[in-house]
């Protein structure tokens, strides 16, 4: 009875490495689109702390002037309740140039 030799679990074609069931070059893929995706979870997480840092910013400014010749906790409520811009998919051409 002979052995059969093992091929990758993921690709089928090359063989495993290292007691991994992956191949080095679907190990090697993985490995990078996960740090693409990682990179790309950090970068949105920074852009909604920014803007959710901007609106408590632009809010207290206007929250502690209650009785003014506006309402100033209206604007600060309408401030803090309006939704994040979302997180663009591609950096904005216009950025590129700044």
């Amino acid at each position: 009875m002979e052995s059969e030799k093992k091929l990758c679990s993921k690709c089928g074609k090359n063989a495993p490495s290292n007691g991994n069931p992956w191949c080095q070059n679907c190990r090697t893929e993985h490995a990078r689109k996960q740090r693409e995706q990682d990179a790309a979870m950090i970068g949105a997480r920074n852009f909604i702390a920014g803007a959710n840092a901007v609106r408590k910013e632009l809010a207290s400014k206007y929250g502690c002037a209650p009785g003014a010749m506006f309402e100033g906790t209206a604007i600060a409520r309408y401030i803090l309740n309006f939704p994040n811009p979302q997180f663009p998919d591609k950096p904005a051409e216009e950025a590129k140039d700044l």
